[in-house]
């Protein structure tokens, strides 16, 4: 898998192999070393809030600054005057028109219209336009991220299944999926809430590390000759996976490590009940622009989608808290516990 988490002020991603977590003790805070162990994560300033501008050059930037949640984007109506993310996926009717976030925040498409078409104009484009070109210079942000993690880690995204969360992850997946060629996306039940289910359900773990010189007395030199050698022959595994060569020198090892885990208990996950046909389903039926036309697309109550149907792309699907976005050329299959499986056709 590789993850997304797209909330309103950045994008986390993280790439996870045979199901094993990540770890590392080499990131950082600002300019400053963090060498505690930590979940392997990147992040990258671009998320549902972030502001789109020029710069000296008249280049469209987007992000690393945030409309946050006050004022917020211009479309909450809240004081906040600068084009976002979310004002431009509304410009593209990507977002319900009138629609309001988590029940409370309304959104006023004359004010994320009015944001957008202002910078437009400075770039000679109309608001659509500047809309979409908001849109793929925050996913080229996203995909540089995951390349980092991915392709210069000496692995193909390709091969892996993307994991977008988070309440802007599932808007945007597709078309970084497009971007990495990769050809399938889980999108989970309520993932603007899955970050935090994680949290109730992940086991807990410290780490404990010393650096010291020792001396083994009454001990099996050969079973901890043994462990060193496997450990030598791993590195020089991962060495070659991640720069292409092996170094014929020494390995030598300087930390020893401890990690105890506490085991919580995890949940039995229901199977999806909900839903009817996918007539049932449809919320409504509006123009929304992908690569500068506008395609009819059908809006879909993802609780009321049944087990094992399938949609096939323009299409939109709403719930609370997020909207996953298939463009042409996508499909989506409602799997046994409601997670949406979607694929590049």
């Amino acid at each position: 898998l590789i993850t997304c988490d797209m909330g309103g002020t950045s994008t986390d991603v993280c790439l996870i192999e045979q199901l094993r977590i990540p770890v590392t003790n080499e990131q950082r805070i600002g300019d400053y070393a963090n060498r505690t162990s930590q979940i392997e994560i990147n992040a990258v300033g671009a998320g549902g809030g972030s502001i789109a501008w020029l710069d000296d050059g008249d280049i469209l930037k987007v992000g690393p600054q945030s409309a946050g949640a006050d004022p917020g984007p211009a479309r909450y109506g809240r004081g906040g005057t600068e084009p976002t993310v979310t004002d431009a996926n509304l410009v593209l009717n990507r977002l319900a028109p009138g629609g309001k976030l988590a029940g409370q925040i309304a959104m006023d498409p004359d004010l994320a219209q009015a944001a957008v078409a202002r910078l437009g104009a400075r770039a000679g484009l109309d608001a659509r336009a500047m809309a979409e070109g908001i849109i793929r210079i925050a996913v080229a942000r996203m995909v540089s991220a995951i390349k980092q993690i991915s392709i210069a880690n000496g692995h193909d995204p390709r091969d892996f299944v993307l994991l977008p969360y988070g309440g802007a992850g599932p808007m945007h997946a597709a078309v970084i999926a497009d971007e990495l060629e990769m050809r399938r996306i889980l999108v989970s039940v309520g993932p603007g809430n899955f970050a935090a289910f994680g949290s109730l359900i992940t086991d807990l773990r410290r780490d404990y590390a010393r650096t010291r010189t020792a001396i083994l007395t009454g001990t099996d030199w050969d079973s901890v000759d043994t462990m060193f050698r496997e450990i030598e022959a791993a590195f020089a595994a991962v060495q070659d996976r991640r720069f292409g060569h092996r170094s014929g020198g020494a390995v030598e090892i300087v930390n020893f490590r401890v990690t105890a885990f506490g085991v919580v208990d995890k949940p039995d996950l229901p199977r999806w009940r909900s839903g009817g046909s996918l007539d049932q389903a449809v919320r409504e039926t509006r123009a929304v622009w992908f690569d500068g036309a506008a395609h009819d697309t059908p809006v879909f109550d993802r609780a009321l989608l049944a087990s094992d149907l399938v949609l096939h792309g323009p299409a939109i699907v709403e719930e609370s808290g997020s909207t996953t976005l298939l463009p042409p050329g996508w499909s989506a299959q409602v799997l046994e516990f409601g997670n949406l499986l979607l694929e590049r056709n």
